[in-house]
């Protein structure tokens, strides 16, 4: 049978001396930690040009379940990847899991197949004409010796929007007064998941950044991003109908995967 027409591996190289980021990683959150790792690179591997964007629900959700943690647990260790350089930073910025020391590493799979994986600069590319997702980096406009127009004016219309949105002030929010929302952004939350649900996300966000030193580019896209499905998750905890092994479970029935 042919090999499906995806640049994605059956395996990835597991060195037998484990480094700092596995000592750190299980020091600060246990076996958990040393699952989400592996269980993360498996899903890289499995995952077409391996790169996870995690802006999507069900890509979330389903990284969330295949790494055994939930989302506030996922969010922190990710963090704690990009700040040791494991995980490329500027695209987790973006919710975007790259790592491009993986890929090189798995290249030796490539050796004789006609497709290979995409570059980290075409991946920037892909991220920005496909999904309007732009990495924070220093990145050529000319890739494969064509150079990039479109990415240039989408560049001064960004330019100009974001001059739009700075004129609107941001007003502080919830116990510690750190998490930052125009009044339209405010309303617009309270309109989509409820006054109540709102409040309570705030401060979820508000105790989460005083405690873990958690810095955000907007406070309105993380709250859209992952609090509130954090803050759900939290409180399906209590739940014995929501055990995180029936989610888990759900989630496979709905992705497939083992």
């Amino acid at each position: 049978m042919a090999r499906p027409n995806k640049a994605t591996v059956d395996y990835f190289p597991h060195s037998c001396n484990d480094g700092k980021t596995i000592f750190i990683l299980e020091g600060q959150f246990g076996d958990k930690g040393y699952i989400f790792w592996f269980k993360l690179l498996e899903l890289l591997g499995t995952t077409d040009n391996h790169f996870i964007n995690c802006n999507g629900d069900d890509t979330w959700e389903y990284l969330v379940a295949k790494t055994r943690v939930d989302s506030e647990m996922a969010i922190e260790i990710l963090n704690k990847l990009a700040k040791l350089d494991k995980i490329d930073r500027d695209f987790w910025d973006q919710k975007i899991i790259y790592i491009e020391s993986y890929v090189e590493n798995i290249l030796d799979a490539y050796r004789n197949r006609k497709i290979k994986p995409l570059t980290r600069d075409e991946i920037i590319s892909f991220l920005r004409k496909k999904y309007n997702i732009t990495i924070s980096c220093g990145v050529s406009d000319v890739i494969n010796g064509v150079s990039d127009v479109s990415y240039t004016q989408s560049k001064v219309k960004e330019s100009k929007q974001k001059e739009t949105k700075e004129k609107e002030p941001k007003h502080k929010h919830g116990e510690f007064q750190n998490v930052l929302l125009t009044d339209k952004e405010l309303e617009k939350l309270n309109t989509d998941f409820g006054k109540d649900k709102t409040t309570k996300a705030i401060e979820f966000l508000s105790s989460y950044k005083a405690e873990k030193d958690y810095k955000t580019k907007s406070d309105n896209l993380t709250l859209r991003r992952w609090v509130f499905k954090a803050v759900e998750e939290k409180n399906n905890r209590g739940s014995p109908q929501a055990t995180l092994e029936q989610r888990k479970q759900e989630y496979l029935n709905q992705f497939g995967g083992k």
